[in-house]
């Protein structure tokens, strides 16, 4: 049902294609929903320079 409230506040299924069942599984079910919110007591590190980034430098 958790997937109901992340269709509600964002436009998966306009923007994006996506669906629900009436099991509320995701479609296509290779997809994924979160909601991730930033927190001003968290800490954060680094995972250090990604593959991508080292190429581009190159």
């Amino acid at each position: 049902e958790d997937h109901r409230v992340v269709f509600d506040l964002l436009p998966a299924e306009q923007e994006l294609g996506m669906s629900l069942t009436a099991a509320y599984q995701l479609v296509p079910e290779q997809s994924t929903a979160a909601i991730i919110v930033h927190h001003p007591a968290a800490t954060y590190f680094n995972v250090g320079t990604s593959r991508l980034e080292q190429l581009m430098r190159d």
